[in-house]
């Protein structure tokens, strides 16, 4: 972590700030961050990092104990990770962005984020969305939640039919032999888009 992150966490630690940030491999600086959203206010609603830590980083307790003094309400994963379970300490988030997921294995660790309503996610291999539906039906005043999967496989993806929350976005670039017809929603997403494997990707 680069110094004067370092500083900077430790005064948003002291004073109970609200932050959001992007966990990285390295201290090389991040270029910028692309929108999955397609509607412009899910694209404002996104929480840009301003503090930036290495994977290293989550290894230091010091480190570690400041973040559990802020308000974490944005966290953007640039980096595979092994192990996502400390996100479970981050109860305030609304924006989670997990890129190169390939070690994501289910996500109970979304289960008390009640305030959650950006979730985007490339690669992981899940069971099904039982914790990501179960948490966002908790919480029914915030804004229309919005679900991105990027070439991830849920093995089951009927807990949508519980939906009952309003999904502004649910965006889904598919793999085979994943189907349109297993991203039906109780509640009808204002948008909902199925791209297939050989489609471009299509972002903002």
């Amino acid at each position: 972590m680069l110094a004067e992150e370092r500083e900077r966490l430790a005064k948003n630690a002291e004073e109970k700030e609200y932050i959001s940030i992007a966990i990285r491999e390295d201290e090389a600086q991040v270029q910028g961050y692309f929108v999955p959203w397609e509607r412009t206010v899910s694209a404002m609603n996104m929480k840009l990092p301003s503090i930036s830590l290495t994977v290293c980083d989550l290894e230091d307790a010091s480190i570690m104990e400041d973040l559990g003094k802020c308000r974490v309400v944005g966290c953007y994963i640039l980096t595979s990770l092994k192990d996502y379970q400390f996100l479970e300490e981050f109860t305030e988030l609304m924006d989670l962005f997990i890129l190169k997921g390939k070690y994501v294995r289910d996500l109970s660790f979304v289960k008390n984020m009640h305030w959650l309503f950006l979730f985007y996610i490339e690669e992981a291999t899940l069971p099904d969305l039982e914790p990501l539906v179960e948490v966002c039906n908790s919480e029914k005043s915030l804004p229309g939640k919005c679900f991105g999967f990027y070439h991830c496989w849920v093995e089951d993806t009927s807990a949508l039919s519980k939906v009952n929350f309003l999904l502004s976005e649910l965006l889904v670039w598919s793999l085979k032999p994943d189907t349109r017809e297993r991203w039906k929603v109780a509640r009808s997403p204002l948008v909902f888009r199925f791209f297939e494997e050989s489609d471009e990707r299509q972002m903002n």
